[in-house]
């Protein structure tokens, strides 16, 4: 008797866990693909392209200036080479250390007062 107890049982926990299939969400039983297809916004794969588009219109010069930064300017007579003289000839100069100290000054001093402001205007 007990072992048919234990098979009406588990038959029944099977039946309520068939009826509340997705925790009582409607969107997760038998349904599911009709009520998904309702619901499904457009709108999402429309931000997805414009925020595609906005990145790739970001990044792209800036990856391509990187990458023609490693060559050397192409001629009708010769074509560009690979070099890393570029950077050492604009980054070894005192000249660039100076103006990145200027800039490094200045950015720590509007951080500064930019702050202070926001401090101020807390009350």
């Amino acid at each position: 008797m007990t072992a048919g107890r234990e098979t009406y049982r588990r038959r029944r926990i099977d039946e309520e866990e068939q009826e509340n299939a997705g925790g009582g969400y409607p969107a997760m039983n038998a349904a599911a693909p009709a009520a998904l297809l309702r619901s499904f916004d457009w709108k999402w794969i429309v931000i997805g392209l414009c925020w595609c588009s906005r990145s790739t219109s970001r990044w792209f010069p800036l990856a391509f200036l990187l990458w023609q930064s490693f060559f050397t300017p192409q001629t009708a007579a010769k074509a560009a080479e690979f070099t890393l003289g570029n950077y050492t000839s604009a980054y070894g100069s005192s000249e660039t250390l100076r103006l990145f100290w200027n800039s490094v000054q200045f950015a720590w001093g509007r951080r500064s007062s930019l702050s202070s402001w926001g401090r101020l205007s807390r009350g």
